[in-house]
């Protein structure tokens, strides 16, 4: 049986953080129904390695910023600090405003590539996804499948449509619902049907049997190439959607990711609070 008890647990152990950046789909910094679960990641996965090491979310550098999470490096200032993030595909070249970052570590390769390329920005050569830390910092949360359960988690951009879809003997999960409730629907599933990125992430993070989707809707595949990259992987496209048949005939199954847990708690961004 799911731990739910775990789970309630989890939805009160929220922080808001000054000066962390994550992509809002409202003005609230606490989550209300209406922000994208992996957005909201960022919050909880930086609040609880900085509760780890004993330090205070709220002595945050106010004069630095810190984007973790999220394809939102075209949010980046100058000087602020990028931790895992990565670029997203479909924003133009003039948008990104900055000249100069603090880069401790970002989603994969592609990434990598176009900071250096476009700005002549330093970045090391080390990825990963934060998100893919949420098994070592909640081992309460385990793996236990329910016979025949088979969900689908569409992009955000998609899910209206997607709800208009037959889908018979999957269930469809709302990217908007609490991450937690995500994560449960996660790990309670006997195959996992995901055009959501951080879908494909905490399958992965969580060893869930996954099948990656094509993105139908406003998405390009850029990010879903650099976290793969970022994980000792290649495909190549992706050409099957949701539109094709939510079912468990469709989709990639792709092998499983190389994840290096400990460089990437390693480069956490301590210095970010003051410390």
């Amino acid at each position: 049986m799911f731990n739910y008890r775990y789970i309630h647990e989890l939805q009160a152990n929220e922080e808001y953080i000054r000066n962390l950046v994550w992509f809002k789909k409202n003005k609230n910094y606490k989550w209300i129904y209406g922000h994208n679960f992996g957005d909201y990641l960022s919050t909880i996965i930086v609040s609880d390695i900085a509760r780890n090491r004993g330090i205070q979310c709220r002595e945050s550098d106010h004069k630095k910023r810190l984007l973790a999470v999220g394809s939102i490096i075209h949010f980046a200032r100058d000087n602020d600090i990028i931790w895992g993030s990565g670029i997203n595909g479909k924003i133009k070249e003039s948008k990104y405003s900055f000249k100069q970052l603090d880069v401790r570590l970002v989603r994969g390769p592609l990434t990598r590539d176009f900071l250096v390329r476009k700005f002549g920005i330093e970045v090391p050569d080390r990825y990963g996804d934060p998100a893919l830390l949420l098994p070592s910092l909640y081992p309460g949360l385990k793996y236990m499948p329910k016979k025949n359960k088979v969900i689908a988690i569409p992009n955000l951009n998609e899910y209206r449509a997607c709800k208009k879809l037959k889908h018979k003997h999957v269930q469809l999960i709302s990217p908007l619902l609490h991450w937690s409730v995500v994560v449960q629907h996660i790990l309670s599933s006997e195959l996992v049907l995901a055009s959501s990125l951080h879908g494909l992430i905490l399958a992965e993070a969580f060893g869930v049997p996954v099948r990656l989707f094509k993105p139908f809707k406003s998405e390009t595949l850029f990010k879903y190439h650099d976290y793969i990259a970022g994980t000792g992987r290649s495909i190549p496209n992706i050409t099957e959607t949701f539109l094709d048949g939510m079912n468990s005939d469709n989709g990639m199954m792709l092998e499983a990711p190389r994840i290096n847990s400990t460089e990437m708690y390693n480069t956490f961004p301590n210095d970010f609070f003051g410390y």
